[in-house]
């Protein structure tokens, strides 16, 4: 077989697209693979200008290589980055329809022959490439929108954490704090950054950290949350009471991985239900006094009035004793009978009272 002829084929079936461009970037010949590309056969098209046969490239990085390749034998490159479309290529019609040009990789080298510089041009096509270079940029532009996202919302909830009003931790499962706020600092008198990867028995006196631990075993080991009260030394030396609620983290399986808790400084309150614990005592102690004074006055009042009512009663049958003595006699008796009626009621009180005392 003639050489141009196995040329020609071995030219036709390189899976690029290869363009021979001579002075005045005329077109020589291109390839099948730049025929299908393109849609244009190149056998009507040689002689003309490149820019003649594809307008839309006069002003591009290409051409302009082409034309420093033929002037001053230059090689070059030009990546998708330098210029998006080179050539107007399509991989499909569908495509074509859709304008969804090729994106190209385009290599220049100048060559000569018959002692006339050529260029070949060789259009490779890098859309797969360029669209995976492109979905992961996309992917790391999301992942650090993503993580930007999550640091500030990790922000904000460190924020709202460090100002809660009561006392907030994280531990994991071995008891290794993870996180503190700063209630948990002013209580503890230990900085946070001292306080992040130790356990209380490293934070707090040996008694009071087994206690501590013992809870979270029990809340970590039953998977279920708890409230109790905690006792935890303050810098200043004082023991103050603590309402706990702890909780444990679980994982997908179920599992638990760390646990939180918040507490409350109850000490006040404690300390406000033993004052009134004492003053109800008190209280009680004076009103049982006062019912048993009441009682003794009654009986102490009763004995002598019944006395007085006696001998007026007695009086009242002297028949020597005249009508307005009668009447004074009448007098004393009801009198006394009414006082002595609100002596029994204030009698029966002070034993009601003092049974509900007993």
């Amino acid at each position: 077989m003639p050489r141009p002829v196995i040329a020609e084929n071995l030219f036709d079936a390189i899976e690029v697209g290869l363009i021979v461009v001579g002075p005045g970037c005329r077109l020589i010949s291109w390839n099948l693979w730049f025929t299908v590309a393109s849609g244009i056969s190149d056998k009507p098209n040689v002689g003309r200008t490149l820019t003649d046969i594809f307008p839309e490239i006069e002003n591009g990085r290409v051409i302009q290589s082409i034309s420093e390749a033929l002037e001053q034998g230059m090689s070059a490159i030009v990546s998708p980055r330098l210029q998006r479309d080179p050539f107007p290529l399509y991989a499909s019609h569908a495509d074509l329809k859709s304008n969804k040009m090729l994106r190209q990789m385009v290599v220049v080298r100048p060559f000569s022959e018959d002692y006339e510089r050529r260029c070949l041009v060789q259009v490779m096509d890098v859309t797969a490439a360029v669209e995976r270079e492109e979905q992961s940029r996309q992917l790391r532009h999301e992942s650090e929108q993503a993580n930007q996202r999550l640091k500030e919302n990790q922000r904000q909830l460190e924020t709202i954490i460090d100002n809660l009003p009561a006392v907030f931790f994280t531990k994991d499962s071995d008891g290794i704090y993870l996180m503190v706020n700063r209630r948990y600092e002013e209580a503890v008198g230990i900085s946070k950054e001292d306080v992040i990867g130790k356990h209380d028995t490293e934070l707090l006196p040996a008694d009071i950290a087994e206690k501590l631990v013992q809870v979270d075993n029990r809340v970590l080991s039953s998977k279920s949350p708890t409230t109790v009260e905690e006792s935890v030394p303050h810098p200043d030396g004082t023991l103050h009471i603590y309402l706990s609620t702890k909780a444990p983290m679980l994982d997908e399986q179920g599992n638990a991985y760390a646990l939180l808790g918040m507490a409350a400084d109850i000490s006040q309150q404690k300390a406000l239900q033993v004052e009134l614990a004492k003053s109800k005592e008190l209280a009680e102690m004076s009103n049982q006094a006062k019912s048993i004074f009441l009682a003794n006055m009654s009986h102490e009042l009763r004995t002598p009035l019944n006395a007085i009512l006696g001998f007026s009663t007695m009086l009242g049958y002297d028949p020597s004793i005249t009508k307005e003595q009668h009447e004074i006699i009448d007098i004393i008796n009801r009198s006394g009978e009414h006082l002595l009626d609100m002596i029994n009621d204030v009698l029966d009180i002070s034993k009601i009272e003092l049974a509900g005392q007993k």
